[in-house]
């Protein structure tokens, strides 16, 4: 009897765990067909399965879903839809904002643009901020706020079981700078979740569009966007309208329905 029960027991947790790992696995293999089918220059196919990736695994470590979104916006790019591959580019930067072919890349399909928007100067801290901010993905800040709480409970056992003096101020100071290392990465790691669940930028994915100074189909015309162009959303009440602002500081109403939100 006690055999039979440590036997389903055992039957039992390798039920779970296959479980659990056939989804990853699973979605491994579909990657991997994707990116056979974009070797083979079946760019469709590659999307379609890049795409059952993203609706089928949305928790997902970030790091390995940016990859996916990146060779997302490879296959969308090798068939000419330069709207849908920035946004695919975009949604991976926010998720590896460190990747520097992401970002290489996605300069890249913004040059194949039409339009030309200028961003305004930004005060010097803020650029500095930010390539600390970019220094890590959401997995990599996440990562070292553990390693670095852990370390900051090391040094804190330091500091009241050591009897050398030395020892103690190592232990004080190293635990103090930890617990400030802690603080930072989880702030980070937090900013960069909050940046990429905002949804408060798109990205234009029809031919062109006209940007009305309000949203009716009757209001002047303020300027023309064209396919791939990203824009910031300002205002998202009016059905069938979102008001938007170019980094230039330009400003009007777009259908929803020619855009993406990323």
């Amino acid at each position: 009897m006690t055999h039979t029960f440590h036997t389903m027991r055992i039957t039992a947790v390798m039920a779970l765990f296959f479980s659990l790992c056939t989804p990853m696995w699973a979605s491994l293999a579909t990657f991997e067909s994707g990116n056979t089918a974009y070797a083979d220059g079946r760019y469709r196919d590659a999307v379609a399965l890049y795409q059952t990736i993203i609706a089928e695994q949305p928790n997902t470590k970030a790091s390995e879903m940016a990859r996916v979104y990146y060779n997302l916006g490879n296959a969308y790019y090798r068939l000419g839809n330069i709207g849908q591959s920035v946004v695919a580019y975009e949604k991976a930067l926010r998720l590896a904002p460190q990747d520097d072919d992401i970002r290489a890349n996605l300069k890249f399909v913004h040059s194949k643009t039409i339009d030309r928007v200028s961003s305004g100067s930004r005060m010097f801290f803020v650029d500095w901020y930010e390539s600390m901010l970019n220094l890590c993905g959401i997995d990599g800040w996440a990562g070292i706020g553990v390693a670095s709480f852990i370390v900051m409970l090391l040094l804190i056992a330091v500091y009241f079981l050591c009897g050398r003096v030395v020892l103690r101020k190592v232990g004080f100071y190293g635990a103090l700078l930890s617990f400030v290392i802690f603080i930072m990465s989880n702030l980070f790691a937090w900013q960069q979740l909050r940046a990429f669940n905002a949804h408060d930028r798109a990205v234009v994915v029809r031919p062109s569009a006209q940007i009305r100074k309000t949203p009716s189909d009757t209001s002047a015309s303020a300027f023309v966007l064209h396919e791939g162009t990203s824009v910031v959303i300002t205002d998202s009440l009016m059905k069938g309208w979102l008001g938007i602002r170019l980094d230039d500081g330009r400003e009007g109403w777009i259908k929803s329905n020619q855009v993406e939100v990323i």
